[in-house]
């Protein structure tokens, strides 16, 4: 399966793709868990030092780890049938963006997103999910 990271949208239907083909490497590769670490040490720590590399990567780390075993007891989410609808991207702050999306599925459930993304320059990541 080829999955595309080169718009935010196409990002995001990638991962969502990935869910649906039980692929766990496309998974972890749709995400920026650098990013998500950075920005929960920032919500949750008042201390929080944006420069403390170690606390960053180890974060990351533990999010990568707590994804894979979230899967594993709760199995891979089903975004089969389901329409979505995006916004336009915003910047958020820095290299770090966001759009909101609507997600419909088939019994006509939907529900709201907030995706945060980030761009190196060739890709767009994943960096965390706000519902």
């Amino acid at each position: 399966m080829t999955y595309n990271y080169n718009t935010p949208q196409n990002a995001i239907l990638s991962l969502e793709s990935a869910y649906n083909n039980r692929d766990m490497e496309a998974i972890i590769n749709s995400k920026d868990f650098i990013a998500e670490a950075k920005i929960i040490l920032d919500k949750v720590s008042l201390g929080f030092e944006p420069n403390d590399e170690e606390l960053i990567s180890e974060t990351a780390e533990l999010l990568k780890l707590s994804l894979i075993r979230s899967i594993q007891e709760n199995g891979f989410p089903n975004f089969e049938g389901v329409e979505v609808e995006f916004s336009e991207i915003s910047k958020a702050d820095g290299d770090l963006f966001y759009l909101n999306e609507k997600v419909t599925y088939p019994d006509g459930t939907f529900y709201y997103n907030k995706i945060f993304l980030t761009f190196d320059g060739s890709e767009w990541k994943i960096a965390t999910i706000e519902e």
